[in-house]
Formats: C-alpha cells, sequence, structure tokens
C-alpha cells in the first residue's frame, strides 16, 4: 500500500481529505506544522477520529524566516502580499517532502481546492479555487502532490465531514450557530435603536430622533464588519487566523 503524507491541520478541510486519500486506497499520515497558534489539539483529535499516525513538527523559526518576517516588511512597503503564496513553498511543502522522505510516502497532500495535474497546477471548483496558493510550487513538487478536494466544493465538504460524524464538523456548527445568536442580538439592537427614532419622530423630537438614528447607522455598520469577520474565519479559517496573528506579532496597525 502506497503510503500519503497530508498537511493535517485539524480543519474540516484536511480533515475530509484524509478520508478521501484512504478510501482511495492509501496509507494515510498526517503531519501538524506547529507555528505557535493554537490548533495541535485539534490536528490530534482529527487524526485520532480518522485512525490516522499524526506527527507535529516545529515550524515557528521557519514561518517567521520565511512568512512573517517578509510579510510585514512588505506590507509597511505599501503592498499586499499573500502568507500563505510565501508559506507553501518555502515551509509547507518542504516540510511535507522531508517527511514523505523520511517514511517513504510515494505521495504528498493537502486540502487544497485545486488540481494537480502532470506536474502543474489548475483551478479547482469556481466557489472555492486555491490554485493562487500553489503557484509557486515546482513540477517536481506538483508531481508529488495530491488534492483529494479537486472536485468538491466547500459547502459538500462540510456536509461529507457532517455525514462522518468528524468532531471538527460539530465544531462548526456550533460555531455557527454561536455566530447566529450574536448577530441576532445585534440586530435587535439595531431594530430597538430604529423604533426609538421613529417614535421621537412622531412626536417631534427632532434632537433625540437624530440620536437614535446615529445609533442605529453605527450599531449597523458595526455589524456588518461583524458578519464579515466572521464569514471570513468560517471561509478561510487557518489562512484567516494566520494573517491576523502576522498583522498582530509585528504591530503592524500601529505603524
Amino acid at each position: 500500500m502506497d503510503k500519503v503524507v497530508l498537511g493535517l491541520s485539524g480543519g474540516v478541510d484536511s480533515a475530509v481529505a484524509a478520508h478521501l486519500l484512504r478510501e482511495s486506497g492509501l496509507a494515510v499520515y498526517g503531519l501538524y506544522l506547529d507555528n505557535g497558534l493554537p490548533g495541535a489539539d485539534a490536528a490530534r483529535e482529527a487524526a485520532a477520529s480518522l485512525s490516522v499516525p499524526l506527527t507535529i513538527t516545529d515550524s515557528r523559526e521557519a514561518m517567521e524566516q520565511y512568512v512573517c518576517t517578509p510579510f510585514a516588511e512588505a506590507y509597511l512597503r505599501g503592498e499586499t502580499p499573500n502568507p500563505c503564496i510565501l508559506c507553501n513553498p518555502a515551509v509547507k511543502f518542504r516540510a511535507l517532502l522531508d517527511e514523505a522522505e523520511r517514511i517513504g510516502a510515494k505521495y504528498i497532500a493537502t486540502g487544497h481546492y485545486a488540481r494537480a495535474e502532470n506536474g502543474a497546477i489548475y483551478r479547482g471548483q469556481p466557489e472555492n479555487d486555491q490554485s493562487y496558493m500553489l503557484c509557486r510550487l515546482t513540477p517536481d513538487e506538483v508531481n508529488a502532490l495530491l488534492l483529494p478536494l479537486a472536485p468538491y466544493k466547500k459547502t459538500e465538504v462540510r456536509a461529507l465531514a457532517e455525514e462522518l460524524g468528524l468532531p471538527v464538523a460539530r465544531k462548526i456548527r456550533d460555531v455557527k450557530e454561536a455566530l447566529e445568536f450574536s448577530m441576532t442580538l445585534e440586530q435587535r439592537t439595531v431594530d430597538s435603536y430604529n423604533e426609538w427614532a421613529r417614535l421621537c419622530a412622531a412626536e417631534d423630537d427632532q434632537i433625540t430622533h437624530k440620536l437614535f438614528q446615529d445609533l442605529a447607522k453605527e450599531e449597523e455598520e458595526h455589524l456588518d464588519m461583524f458578519r464579515t469577520e466572521m464569514e471570513n474565519m468560517l471561509n478561510y479559517g487557518e489562512q484567516y487566523l494566520a494573517l491576523q496573528s502576522i498583522a498582530h506579532s509585528k504591530e503592524i496597525t500601529k505603524k
């Protein structure tokens, strides 16, 4: 049975990728890159639920050298770097290939939404294509790469995780429910301010009417920002959190 080393983050994409690879007849070995962010426990939980052996390697030094520092420097120059495009060839895929060589694995794999064919990367499903993240890989690296999520949409992967009863599916469901509850409370605040503004207008109290109008508008803007932030976390997960972490660690916003 051929072996494959899969980048296993503990998120829904890599967990479903592990299942699909195993179903295809491969012996799956997980590799988690510890970059100093929370996530190792989620990777362990996903690996245990799938009966996949997991290796954890410390990538903090490599991340700082090849991703965090170049990202911060580029950002401060007014550029818009993508941390994943920096990380994949310099850190993630180097670690996957090293682990594959160590255990004698024929393939490496990730949970990216893209296609790998004949040494080249092609687009995945338009709704969630991630081929651009892999644009700096070499043909030799791509020839060893399996991308089991290529034909899937993100919604289909989440549905499959639910069907399989993976722990990460339960976490996503819990997060969604919590976010929906929070946004419902926020919306009620907006509605209350608008109702008070209407009542004040009816009483010809223009000053208080304007006050509640402004409060409603401010709360609505806050709600829109909150909604966007939460959608980014759900849709981009690890990549979005990594970006936030880099910005925080380098104090970009202060400069």
